[in-house]
């Protein structure tokens, strides 16, 4: 199964850098997407130290960690010009996922869970005046309404981040063990991919209520307090209407890469 994005005249975009990967005798090019297990992605990707980041880190020149985007990653970092100059990989992945499962996982990751949430903290309360620790998940999604480029970067489109290339192997989310397994072995891929990595606390399965006008403050003690918040907590018709339309370009790529695969099989 394949994918390749087209973008139509004035569709928002945000190019992803893309990295190389290579492991057990592959070459793999990723594209990285945020709340699209990246950061299972960016341990992989961290687990051999470059030689010039360990030269410049000797040299106190890396102020930034291992695992940073912009520390040891960025030199398995590929741009344009390095593909078509070196476009020979046995695979190229980029990773999908339901775009309400994906647009709940911001606010329980970010605003209750608060997990490397400084940017999307200051992103919030610049652009609606509005204390993040108060912020409902209603005031999340009005936030969420403003245009793309006034949004904190986990709020993206998956598809924006892509390139006009073919990509050959798209994997959901929910298949991420199986599907790197295809391409990288069973070994690496259970090593790798096995468990979530930063995933939101949030639980699993059906809610007993509905939490969107509950501050996140408050919700974050209800967590303490032993309360299981699940993800269907926040989904309601409104919240999968608003998203259906905010993000129909990534529901479009997701429509395309099913009929691909049924087209393979």
């Amino acid at each position: 199964m394949t994918y390749t994005p087209t973008f139509e005249p004035g569709e928002y975009r945000c190019p992803t850098t893309h990295y190389r990967i290579e492991i057990d005798g592959r070459k793999i090019l990723y594209a990285y997407i945020r709340k699209n297990a990246c950061t299972a992605f960016k341990m992989m990707i961290n687990r051999d130290l470059h030689p010039a980041y360990v030269a410049n880190a000797a040299l106190g020149r890396e102020p930034k960690d291992r695992y940073n985007i912009n520390g040891n990653m960025r030199y398995f970092a590929v741009t344009p010009k390095a593909l078509a100059a070196d476009p020979v990989y046995d695979a190229s992945v980029f990773v999908h996922r339901d775009p309400v499962a994906r647009f709940v996982s911001v606010y329980t990751n970010k605003f209750i869970d608060v997990s490397g949430a400084d940017d999307i903290r200051r992103n919030y309360e610049a652009l609606t005046g509005l204390s993040f620790e108060q912020a409902t998940f209603d005031d999340f999604m009005r936030y969420a309404g403003n245009d793309f480029a006034k949004l904190d970067c986990h709020l993206w489109p998956q598809k924006a981040h892509l390139w006009p290339m073919v990509y050959t192997a798209p994997v959901a989310i929910g298949d991420l063990e199986a599907g790197m397994a295809a391409l990288i072995g069973p070994e690496a891929a259970h090593t790798w991919f096995g468990r979530k990595i930063n995933a939101s606390r949030t639980g699993e399965g059906p809610s007993d209520r509905i939490l969107t006008d509950v501050p996140a403050a408050d919700l974050r003690r209800l967590q303490a307090e032993g309360a299981v918040i699940t993800a269907e907590a926040f989904v309601t018709d409104a919240v999968r209407a608003f998203v259906a339309e905010k993000y129909a370009s990534d529901y479009a790529m997701l429509a395309a890469c099913r009929a691909d695969l049924r087209t393979a099989a």
